[in-house]
């Protein structure tokens, strides 16, 4: 259901880091380019005459066809570029303990959209930005802490924020506040145990809506109006209406049909159409072949 990624000291884990590939131009390049912006009168002679047949000639003054030819010019040195950077492999990097890696069990990454990476662990959440780690775990007394260490699972939804799946509910950072907005699901839905509140992830499905499927309180929709989490509605039959309950949830996902599908240990695999109301289980035929249709 969820792999661990476990880390001997000294080893930890490999990584990269999504960068724009003009960061890996050859400094050549860069030169050359500043040269031909600066240095607009210097363009060859035959850019120059071949600039005018590219675009109408009334264009085509001394001043403006040196300028043209120059961006030309400056087109032909960045087109090596993209090859260039398409053809160098990547060496990665292993991050251990040594390096400040909370914990050498790694249950989550995830890369936002800043580039920053997040890793949930079973001592905190962290965030690396290439250079150093920051740490952040639950503080006793502190509501705006993190709500527990053991996290499972970290995303980032539509607005930038970064949710994360914890041993007892589901943690919000606010980037701007550097805290923590905590919802705990044991609480709200009267969940006993010590592993009720477990949330394994949070996926965001393609209308940027928020779900999550824990391990005792089952499939749960995030509703941003009332900023609380809800358990969906499951219909086992045609002969039952719609319940609300908890279930040992092994997997969510939406297809690109737009339905969403669940693995139930109690229902099985159960599927909701679009536009529909309820989680219905999927019939299996006599050759057990499931029909997705």
């Amino acid at each position: 259901m969820h792999t661990k990624h476990n880390i001997r000291p000294g080893l930890g884990i490999p990584y990269t880091m999504r960068v724009p590939s003009v960061r890996y131009m050859p400094k050549t390049t860069l030169v050359l380019s500043a040269l031909v912006v600066l240095h607009i009168r210097r363009v060859p002679a035959a850019l120059c005459l071949l600039a005018p047949r590219l675009l109408p000639g009334e264009l085509f003054f001394p001043g403006i066809r040196k300028a043209v030819a120059a961006l030309l010019l400056l087109g032909i040195l960045l087109l090596p570029v993209r090859a260039w950077t398409a053809d160098t492999p990547i060496e990665p990097r292993f991050l251990s303990v040594t390096d400040g890696l909370s914990s050498a069990i790694v249950q989550a990454l995830h890369q936002d959209s800043f580039g920053l990476l997040w890793l949930g662990t079973e001592n905190g959440l962290q965030r690396y930005d290439g250079h150093r780690f920051v740490t952040y775990r639950n503080a006793s007394g502190n509501p705006a802490s993190l709500q527990d260490n053991r996290v499972w699972g970290v995303m980032e939804d539509a607005e930038g924020a970064i949710w994360v799946s914890t041993e007892r509910g589901i943690s919000r950072f606010n980037r701007r506040t550097e805290d923590f907005v905590n919802y705990n699901i044991s609480e709200r839905f009267g969940i006993t145990g010590l592993e009720g509140g477990r949330i394994f992830n949070i996926t965001m499905d393609s209308q940027n809506r928020l779900w999550a499927n824990g391990l005792v309180a089952g499939l749960l929709r995030y509703d941003p109006e009332n900023d609380a989490w809800d358990r969906v509605d499951y219909q086992p039959d045609d002969t039952t209406g719609t319940i609300t309950t908890g279930d040992f949830l092994l997997g969510f996902t939406e297809d690109g049909s737009g339905r969403f599908w669940a693995g139930s240990t109690t229902y099985g695999l159960m599927a909701k159409q679009p536009g529909g109301s309820a989680f219905r289980p999927v019939e299996i035929n006599a050759e057990d072949r499931i029909d997705f249709t």
